[in-house]
């Protein structure tokens, strides 16, 4: 078998068919479709189970909610296929996308081939300035695209790929259980290993911004993620480019530090200033205050390290009020605005 797509589930009967009818509908035939679903409370099983009846290539894991790297991890583990994709369940794809990754990847006898991930109706909404027509290493390549991927401006999704299983399951990397940037994560441990990639440059995953999605939500956890990419990264650039890139990766991991005060604008002042303190004694921010003045932030980006780095939490505190109460009063001003239209 030459493919396995994985489709992590959660809670997704609105938009889950469509997936399925578009993974079904490819051109490239040779498959198995494994749909995990993750402790689904609504007809998501239900769909799944409709599909299986009508498909003998689909197989279901029914499993408790663990998140969606535990699902994907859990789709790893029973794949067959010489190669392995991942879909999200409310994300579809195009007819010939397995297609052309599949001969891209074979022709370059490449370990991850990458095609343009988009939201219908837009274009160019991600970054995808890899190098076109050959292949390409981290070790090897110094394109544009390096300093892109070192800012956070390229994407960083699993999903709009299709990967050499033996690569990904000899070197045992997995996807860690965080409900953020699990894909970053997952994918700077594989480009550690310095794998040959291949580009397709056409729009073959179309993306769906969905409510209430992980990317939008509090993560108590933000701060340990990024400081865990932020180690990666500098790993890897210390591996590949000799530094190259170090304060591009500092300025990056800042900004990071600057959202990660600003989400904790809901939460109330004594657990605010927990967060606070855990940031401002970390070895990671203590890194990349003692260089901000090289990083090229904006002035009020700065005036938020500062406030950490001088515990003015009182100050951090009142300024993430001021924000909390312009949010609800432009989602007041956007309903009646939308009452109004109606």
């Amino acid at each position: 078998m030459n493919l396995s797509i994985i489709v992590p589930i959660y809670n997704a009967e609105k938009y889950l068919n469509k997936c399925i009818e578009s993974i079904l509908k490819q051109s490239f035939s040779d498959f198995e479709l494994i749909l995990v679903n993750d402790g689904s409370k609504d007809r998501s099983l239900s769909i799944c189970k409709y599909w299986e009846n009508r498909d003998n290539r689909i197989h279901i894991i029914d499993k408790k909610n663990g998140g969606v790297s535990s699902a994907r991890n859990a789709g790893i583990e029973i794949s067959r296929g010489k190669y392995i994709g991942f879909i999200d369940s409310d994300d579809y794809i195009d007819q010939y996308m397995y297609e052309k990754l599949f001969k891209a990847v074979e022709s370059a006898s490449a370990d991850i081939g990458i095609c343009r991930r988009i939201i219908p109706g837009k274009e160019q909404n991600y970054g995808h300035n890899y190098p076109e027509g050959r292949g390409f290493r981290f070790s090897e390549d110094m394109g544009d695209w390096k300093s892109l991927f070192y800012q956070g401006d390229i994407e960083t999704f699993v999903t709009n790929k299709l990967f050499r299983s033996t690569f990904i399951k000899q070197k045992s990397v997995k996807f860690q259980n965080y409900s953020l940037y699990e894909d970053r994560l997952y994918l700077t441990q594989l480009y550690l290993l310095d794998p040959l990639m291949i580009f397709v440059n056409e729009d073959l995953y179309f993306y769906r911004p969905v409510k209430g999605s992980s990317v939008h939500c509090y993560c108590p956890q933000k701060f340990e993620i990024i400081r865990k990419i932020y180690w990666y990264e500098i790993k890897m650039n210390s591996t590949f480019e000799s530094g190259n890139y170090t304060n591009i990766i500092n300025k990056e991991f800042a900004e990071s530090v600057v959202n990660c005060i600003i989400q904790e604008k809901e939460l109330k002042k004594t657990r605010q200033i927990v967060k606070f303190d855990e940031i401002r004694k970390s070895k990671e921010f203590y890194m990349i205050y003692s260089e901000m003045n090289v990083l090229g932030l904006s002035y009020k980006k700065e005036r938020w390290l500062r406030l950490l780095y001088q515990r003015k939490y009182n100050i951090l505190h009142y300024q993430l009020r001021a924000i909390e109460m312009y949010d609800t009063i432009r989602k007041i001003v956007k309903n009646l605005l939308e009452k109004k239209d109606e």
